[in-house]
């Protein structure tokens, strides 16, 4: 597969994660709102709660895996690549900026500046 591939992989990967990222903050805020209720008559909250649980445990699952694709394809992206690195200054503060080296086509990162 070419380098493009993995490069709209990468972006893919990363909008997917940011996601579910989200829903899984949307099921612990529902989780404490339901612990919190204490008006909810003829209801079964630490059974709701349970389900919950399992459902946020299910997304945090998917993370995982999200995470070792998303591995894979950077493996991939930094051996396919024909490296064209760049030296940039990236602000840190208003009042600090440090020196990077980074890949212009696939954003690598060089280890060695």
């Amino acid at each position: 597969m070419s380098i493009d591939y993995y490069l709209q992989s990468k972006k893919t990967y990363k909008n997917i994660t940011y996601h579910l990222k989200e829903i899984v903050e949307l099921y612990s805020e529902f989780i404490e709102l339901t612990k919190d209720e204490e008006n909810l008559y003829n209801y079964n909250k630490e059974e709701d709660i349970t389900n919950l649980l399992k459902i946020k445990t299910g997304y945090e699952d998917k993370l995982k895996e999200l995470s070792f694709f998303k591995n894979f394809v950077n493996n991939k992206i930094t051996a396919l690549c024909s490296h064209e690195y760049v030296h940039d200054s990236i602000d840190i503060t208003p009042d600090t900026s440090q020196n990077i080296t980074y890949c212009n086509k696939c954003e690598h990162t060089n280890p060695n500046t």
